[in-house]
């Protein structure tokens, strides 16, 4: 395969065996030159490496797709080893039990050829075996635009998906995803990026399939990951800037669903940190209702959810 790559998707891998064939099919039957797609297996014990290995032979003999294979250190180190790999002047991501659209790359690519943004956004849909959900977007901005123009709303929506963007190569230098960490690391990773980044294409289309799975890490959460979350609040919550302030916003929001409490009840530090900021969201009116009002006063918003589900419930009947 030629040195001049455009575009590398890195996809790691674990405990995938009921979706890879699923992930890589729409991936790999994209694949052209200037693109690499590679696959780490993050130590996976069930059949994943078997099936790539088997069904995907072609693919990996013709350097179209790269294996790696490491022992079980988690999401961001198997991140972490792709991209000290990787050859592409842009880097994305996917995740082993999702799926990308037919126009994935060629969409991507036409923003890579046509001009240099840092960051290359798009939309996404959240899809099970029996629904497909709308369109999701960070912002309402289309093609390019200057940073100033979009961080705002991005910082706002607080959807820090890896996979929702690619990432100018340049941009990522010196950059590593947080290792031991399984629950919010792209939280921890992408904020940066657009604070360092000074241009960004927005593709006002869905691109990408996130898979709603009962089994994913996400809501699957323990002790260990909730408090490494707090920590990382904790860490920023000194920081007085206005971004930094709807980042802590979102952190708030993703603990507070994350936690076990059956009204959400949040620790008594990431408390104080609401408690200080809350203050300061009615500046920020691109904030959802969900996230001020988690901040404002959680057991009003658990009470809205609690009452909209009961709602939903009878009406099912």
């Amino acid at each position: 395969m030629s040195e001049c790559i455009l575009l590398t998707v890195i996809v790691p891998v674990y405990n995938a065996e009921k979706y890879i064939r699923e992930c890589l099919e729409s991936l790999i039957e994209q694949v052209v030159h200037g693109v690499e797609v590679v696959v780490v297996d993050d130590g996976s014990p069930d059949d994943s490496m078997f099936i790539i290995n088997n069904d995907y032979k072609r693919e990996i003999d013709s350097g179209q797709l790269i294996l790696l294979s490491q022992s079980n250190k988690g999401v961001s180190s198997a991140r972490n080893y792709g991209l000290s790999v990787a050859k592409g002047a842009y880097i994305t991501f996917v995740d082993s039990d999702d799926k990308v659209n037919s126009h994935y790359v060629a969409s991507i690519l036409s923003v890579i050829e046509s001009g240099s943004p840092d960051i290359i956004e798009f939309g996404f849909n959240r899809f099970s075996d029996d629904y497909v959900g709308k369109m999701i977007t960070t912002h309402n901005k289309e093609e390019y635009n200057n940073i100033d123009d979009v961080i705002g709303s991005v910082f706002a929506s607080s959807l820090w998906f890896s996979w929702s963007r690619c990432y100018k190569k340049t941009l990522l230098e010196g950059v590593s995803f947080p290792e031991g960490v399984a629950f919010c690391e792209d939280l921890m990773v992408i904020p940066p990026l657009y604070q360092k980044a000074h241009s960004v294409y927005s593709i006002r289309e869905s691109l990408y399939g996130y898979r709603v799975n009962r089994d994913s890490v996400t809501r699957n959460l323990s002790d260990d990951h909730y408090q490494r979350l707090e920590n990382f609040l904790t860490r920023i919550a000194s920081n007085q800037s206005k971004y930094s302030t709807l980042l802590k916003c979102g952190i708030i929001y993703s603990l507070h669903r994350a936690s076990g409490h059956p009204w959400g009840k949040l620790s008594e530090a990431s408390d104080h940190c609401r408690k200080k900021i809350r203050k300061e969201l009615f500046i920020y009116r691109q904030l959802n209702w969900r996230r001020s009002m988690v901040v404002i006063y959680p057991p009003a918003y658990k009470l809205i959810q609690t009452i909209s589900q009961f709602v939903k419930s009878k009406i099912s009947i």
